[in-house]
C-alpha cells in the first residue's frame, strides 16, 4: 500500500501567481502528490476580513 502526500498550494498575492503553477508541474514530474487548493491573502482579506481564513470560504 502506498501513500500519496498532500501538498497544501497557497498562490497568494504577488509572484505566487506566476511560480506556483510551475512549481506544481516540477512537483508532478518528479513524483505522485495530491494538491490542494487554498486560497489567501489580500483578494480573500477583502471578502472575510482575514488574509488567511481557517477553511475556503
Amino acid at each position: 500500500m502506498s501513500v500519496t502526500d498532500e501538498i497544501v498550494v497557497i498562490e497568494g498575492d504577488g509572484i505566487g501567481k506566476e511560480v506556483i503553477p510551475a512549481a506544481v508541474q516540477v512537483l508532478e514530474t518528479v513524483g505522485e502528490f495530491d494538491f490542494r487548493e487554498v486560497v489567501a491573502g489580500d483578494a480573500v482579506r477583502a471578502d472575510t476580513g482575514n488574509p488567511l481564513p481557517e477553511e475556503d470560504p
